[in-house]
């Protein structure tokens, strides 16, 4: 967490990079090393509340002390020298008075000395323990991936204030599974005390509460399971073109499928058990993605796709989607409703990714508006890289069971629906004439889960429930 900047005098630094590289010291506890002339540095020292002095100080006159307080005593100005030390204590517990010649040749620790530099200056901000604020609230894994039964460690940090903490075990609708009452700062062994973790069917949520609110990121417990067997079936469209449609999973076929039929075909086979391997633990993520429309924030859902949610991620953090467009808009299908728009081909043309699939998983998150899924061909193992973000509940819901959905959007309904509203240059293949572009996306903490409340009441609503509509002139339906 160092900063190097050099800050040329041709291109001087403005108000809001300044505040930017004071927030990363004081709020990220980063440190930052900064050449740059007198203007620069003493624009970059006053949004620190200090002066910079660009030629050796005689400190003859303390200028680092000023007039004394109501007591008497003597008080810092910390805004007269870049900062005051000691040889070996905090300047808090030193003395009031400066450093003599005497006293500096005997390395005296009662006494505070003016931290000067001399030309050409380097200039170093840090968070001094003074500065630092009390450690908040949070969880961290000993490892990610835990085998079945083993030891399965997590490390707990409090604030020193605290005054009483819990560890919940939260399932997605915010119910509480199991608990441990009277945690303290330290590692704690999980595997006994929530004994439940090792029988969930899907992801649940470990949420510290401090002193009654939930406090810090949660952190993610994924079973490790087998996928069950995908059943599916070769239908007709109405223009005669055969596709694979998913029936069921397993032993459990979608409401309406005729399970005899579907039994008595040649590419029914018996149901594989479904093997249990451990637990998969991390730190819950959202994504940003930081569009030419604004920023878009996602929840992932691993309680419904947990290995595509982590995929996602993982591109993510890789920095995979970066500089990558929508390359494909449609803003209206085929019965007038708003349908997706679609990304994450680093080619932009529609048919690139990483070279590359991930599995199907049995996803039951209904395809409503801000929901992402991942797009794929016919064979419904074929995602890789590319997802959609849905429009509307009536334009996408025939796509539930059939596409991956994986996460939902938390914010960012403007930037959403500005995309939707691309000028269309290719309709048939829903090319945007300008295609927006996704310049970042990153990994931020996830909110802390609060008990008793359903993740899913995050997701932002659809703001455009409406009748159906003709499509615009030069828009294609889907």
């Amino acid at each position: 967490r160092t900063m190097l900047l050099i800050i040329a005098p041709e291109k001087p630094i403005d108000e809001t990079e300044a505040d930017s590289i004071y927030d990363f010291v004081t709020e990220r506890g980063g440190k930052v090393i900064v050449a740059a002339d007198d203007t620069n540095a003493n624009r970059l020292a006053n949004r620190f509340g200090v002066t910079y002095f660009d030629a050796p100080l005689l400190d003859e006159n303390q200028y680092y002390v000023t007039e004394p307080n109501n007591d008497g005593m003597k008080e810092y100005s910390w805004s007269n020298v870049w900062s005051v030390g000691t040889f070996e204590e905090e300047a808090a517990d030193a003395g009031n008075d400066g450093c003599s010649t005497f006293e500096i040749s005997q390395y005296n620790d009662g006494c505070a000395l003016p931290v000067l530099f001399r030309n050409p200056t380097g200039l170093k901000f840090e968070q001094t323990e003074m500065d630092r604020d009390d450690p908040e609230a949070s969880l961290a894994p000993t490892r990610q991936w835990v085998g079945q039964g083993r030891s399965m460690q997590v490390d707990i940090t409090l604030p020193q204030a605290a005054e009483g903490a819990s560890l919940l075990l939260l399932d997605s609708d915010g119910k509480t599974l199991e608990r441990i009452e009277n945690v303290t700062s330290g590692q704690i062994e999980l595997g006994e005390r929530l004994p439940g973790i090792w029988s969930l069917d899907q992801a649940a949520w470990l949420q510290l509460v401090v002193d009654g609110q939930p406090m810090g990121s949660p952190l993610v417990v994924v079973p490790l399971l087998d996928r069950p067997t995908m059943r599916t079936v070769q239908e007709r469209r109405p223009d005669g073109r055969s596709y694979t449609k998913i029936v069921g999973w397993g032993d459990r076929l979608y409401e309406g499928i005729q399970r005899e039929s579907i039994q008595e075909s040649d590419s029914w086979k018996p149901a594989h058990r479904v093997a249990r391997s451990g637990l998969h633990v991390y730190p819950e993520m959202d994504v940003v993605m930081e569009t030419s429309a604004g920023d878009i924030r996602l929840a992932m859902a691993p309680e419904h796709a947990p290995r595509t949610a982590w995929h996602f991620t993982k591109l993510v953090e890789e920095g995979f989607y970066d500089e990558t467009i929508f390359h494909r808009v449609v803003h209206i299908d085929r019965s007038g409703h708003p349908f997706v728009i679609q990304g994450g081909d680093p080619t932009g043309r529609g048919d690139g990714g990483t070279g590359g699939t991930i599995p199907m998983e049995p996803s039951g998150l209904m395809h409503d508006f801000g929901v992402i899924s991942m797009a794929r061909e016919d064979d419904p193992d074929s995602a890789g890289t590319q997802y959609f973000i849905c429009l509307s509940r009536m334009g996408t819901r025939r796509l539930d069971g059939q596409y991956c959905g994986f996460g939902w959007a938390i914010d960012g309904v403007e930037p959403i629906l500005t995309i939707a509203e691309s000028r269309i240059s290719d309709p048939v293949a829903g090319r945007p004439a300008e295609p927006p572009v996704v310049r970042k996306a990153s990994l931020v903490p996830a909110e802390p889960f609060k008990p008793g409340i359903p993740r899913i009441a995050a997701r932002v609503r659809d703001p455009l429930l409406a009748p159906p509509r003709d499509p615009e002139q030069g828009r294609m339906p889907r």
